[in-house]
């Protein structure tokens, strides 16, 4: 037997677009640098939940990685291969996003901010 699953929506204060990576082809259908676009036609209301910072080295360089949990309305097809853009933030999903309680209610998603 499933939980009931309950989302407040007083808690998704956030405008988030979510966005796919696409291959680019130049005028002779050659593949150029891949680009993002936005799949979803206008932004998503959503949690964004600052989780935690850390700095590590790595080949003799300071690595920071800060992490955020992503909580929206269930939308279907979203993957590890989406990232979410958050203003002027763009984070990419770590790991499969989780249908919480599997009621097709609320997606959770563990994100690692980065560059672009």
């Amino acid at each position: 037997m499933t939980a009931a699953v309950a989302l407040d929506a007083g808690r998704l204060t956030e405008r988030v677009t979510i966005q796919a990576r696409k291959a680019g082809r130049d005028g002779t259908g050659a593949r150029t640098a891949e680009s993002w676009v936005d799949i979803t036609t206008d932004p998503t209301w959503a949690e964004v939940l600052p989780l935690a910072g850390r700095e590590g080295w790595t080949a003799r360089q300071v690595d920071a990685e800060i992490t955020h949990r992503v909580v929206m309305r269930y939308r279907s097809g979203v993957t590890s291969k989406h990232r979410i853009k958050w203003g002027s933030v763009y984070l990419n999903i770590k790991g499969p996003p989780r249908n919480v309680g599997n009621a097709n209610v609320m997606l959770e998603m563990d994100c690692v901010e980065t560059e672009d």
